[in-house]
């Protein structure tokens, strides 16, 4: 039987937690590709989505691009309101 490689994405304290896991492999060949995008310096999150290439994360007054090959901000959109209120 052929593995089917499936991607997650995980939103921690620490960052957005994502690769790619194999079901059918137990142990170090469980997941690879993995990579944190830290939230050092930021604020938590509300929420984010994973592009092939970046990640809009959601802040309660504005939303980020962040590219996955480089970890740079891509976009900063600073919001007239609070999302949170």
């Amino acid at each position: 039987m052929e593995a089917e490689i499936q991607i997650f994405e995980m939103l921690s304290t620490k960052g957005i937690f994502n690769g790619k896991i194999n079901p059918f492999e137990d142990g170090e060949k469980f997941t690879k590709n993995c990579q944190l995008i830290s939230f050092q310096n930021r604020e938590t999150p509300l929420g984010f989505i994973l592009t092939e290439f970046h990640a809009v994360i959601a802040f309660a007054n504005h939303v980020e691009g962040i590219c996955l090959l480089n970890e740079q901000v891509t976009m900063a959109k600073f919001l007239n309101h609070n999302l949170t209120n």
